[in-house]
């Protein structure tokens, strides 16, 4: 394991399968290392500054995706583990 500074990283494998306001599609298969004792509140800022484009999280926590950890839908206060697999899934919204 790597640390950064005090923390030791854990290795995560992210699915992403998200569309930006212009409803282009970014479907990709991330390889993510964040500190121990990270929750799924973490990785979704994380991912929020890896892809600006596309609404994620804001400040106020509110979620627009939803949260898959090895096949289990998971609230953001989650703590992830070493290997979990995650996939990060558009809301659907509409009437």
């Amino acid at each position: 394991m790597i640390t950064w500074g005090d923390y030791e990283l854990i290795k995560l494998t992210v699915n992403l399968k998200l569309f930006t306001i212009e409803v282009k599609e970014i479907q990709n298969t991330l390889n993510i290392e964040l500190p121990e004792e990270s929750k799924v509140i973490d990785l979704l800022y994380h991912l929020s500054l890896l892809f600006p484009m596309i609404k994620i999280i804001d400040e106020k926590r509110t979620s627009y995706v939803l949260c898959v950890v090895n096949n289990t839908a998971v609230t953001l206060n989650e703590v992830l583990k070493e290997g979990d697999r995650i996939s990060i899934l558009p809301l659907i919204d509409g009437g």
